[in-house]
């Protein structure tokens, strides 16, 4: 599920490497087995959030989320949700992503747990959103206009070619493709904002070696000392907890949704720096 690559000195001590994510199980967003929690983030978020931040992110009780009480398991015996919700800010404070992204990306983790909490009802055979209240705080926490998220989560437009000629057919979904494309969207942005931030650990502490020794050749470059080296390894542990519970040995291909029909609605969601 994960590989890390680690660059030692020629005395055999550490100097730096990097992670590699893949095979994230998505899946876990959306759906779990009896008793099992989703990702560690979530609940810090509720657990350990300011009543500033819970304000702003419209942060209440675990049992309010849709996603959250599906397997009816809320609390770890030896996890304090709390103190971690702060050791994970440290952390990404450690790998440069300070006040301004940190705001970000909690707001996309709420917005992921109101997005739900929408539901749908079945109005001639289409897919409705039940209740426009459900609708609007994902929208606003997301940065996404409101008709826009309801028209993609009850609709999609195909793009077909014959004859040389293209048309765009515009197709309403039913109640359960409608499930399927909300749940296919929250696992989408969960994805994003882990490979962000796996991106953070790589970019600004792990890719930089002590020294690079080429065959044949000397030092070519000089990097961070080994205390730095034993810090970055430190963090890197810390960061792998910041939404990470488990990885999967098999991709989610549940439902992967039109996942290039998604590219222009995340690119509103997600400033560039998060598709990079």
């Amino acid at each position: 599920g994960k590989y890390f690559e680690i660059q030692f000195s020629p005395g055999g001590e550490p100097d730096g490497g990097k992670i590699s994510n893949f095979l994230l199980e998505k899946s876990r967003v959306v759906m779990r087995n009896p008793g099992e929690r989703s990702f560690h983030i979530f609940y810090q978020l509720i657990e350990g959030a300011s009543a500033e931040q819970k304000h702003s992110l419209g942060v209440t009780s675990m049992d309010y989320y849709y996603y959250l009480s599906l397997s009816g398991s809320y609390k770890v015996d030896d996890i304090d949700d709390r103190r971690e919700f702060q050791e994970t800010l440290h952390a990404m404070n450690v790998i440069g992503i300070f006040a301004e992204e940190q705001t970000l990306v909690l707001q996309i983790v709420a917005g992921i747990l109101h997005l739900g909490n929408i539901s749908f009802k079945e109005v001639g055979n289409y897919a409705a959103v039940e209740s426009e209240e459900f609708l609007a705080f994902p929208a606003y926490l997301l940065g996404i206009n409101q008709d826009r998220l309801k028209e993609k989560l009850t609709s999609r437009q195909m793009d077909s070619k014959w004859g040389g000629k293209s048309e765009s057919i515009h197709v309403t979904l039913n109640v359960e493709q409608a499930c399927y494309t909300r749940d296919a969207l929250a696992k989408a942005l969960h994805a994003r904002v882990f490979d962000f931030l796996v991106d953070g650990v790589k970019r600004d502490l792990l890719l930089t070696p002590k020294c690079l020794y080429l065959i044949g050749r000397e030092k070519v470059k000089q990097g961070p000392d080994k205390g730095l080296v034993k810090e970055v390894l430190k963090r890197k542990i810390e960061i792998e907890r910041i939404l990470s519970v488990s990885l999967s040995t098999m991709q989610d291909d549940i439902f992967i949704l039109h996942e290039q029909e998604y590219d222009s609605l995340l690119e509103s969601v997600f400033k560039t720096e998060f598709l990079s």
